[in-house]
């Protein structure tokens, strides 16, 4: 793997190198990041960044196509990236699991930030519809989701 320190992506054989994908492992406090190019090859590795330093990152990328697995935190960061000129989508975990790699590197957010990125290249992928991202990830909708089944709002 190739870590990159710098914001700007080092230039390879007279080419530069421009980030196409990003798969982001998320989780509580520590989240993972794993780019690629257009060949598939990995041009930019963050395998820990804070939750606070996760936002400054993604919008010093140039816009490009951002995947994560579907769960409750991920539609909070879908509706936070699209204001960058990110294209989000969200995959199930179930379609990500065959593509972790196990042995040496074993399951890790790293590990789990690389599988992303290649599970969702693949033609066949299957991502989460639009219109249930949408509707879920609206932050009324969500406010409203969580009111309703909340212990407190019973009478």
């Amino acid at each position: 793997m190739v870590i990159l320190r710098s914001s700007i992506c080092a230039p390879r054989k007279g080419k530069s190198m421009s980030i196409i994908t990003v798969g982001i492992d998320l989780a509580k406090n520590v989240f993972a990041a794993h780019g690629v190019d257009d060949n598939g090859k990995a041009a930019r590795v963050k395998p820990k960044i804070s939750r606070e330093h996760l936002l400054p990152l993604i919008a010093q990328l140039p816009p490009c196509f951002i995947r994560m697995e579907a769960c409750t935190g991920a539609h909070y960061w879908a509706r936070q990236f699209p204001e960058y000129g990110h294209a989000v989508k969200l995959v199930a975990p179930k379609f990500v699991t065959p593509y972790r790699m196990s042995g040496k590197r074993g399951k890790n957010d790293a590990a789990d930030a690389a599988a992303i990125c290649e599970a969702v290249r693949r033609s066949h992928m299957r991502f989460v519809p639009r219109a249930i991202t949408v509707s879920i990830a609206s932050e009324f909708c969500s406010k409203v989701i969580l009111a309703f089944f909340s212990p407190t709002a019973l009478p």
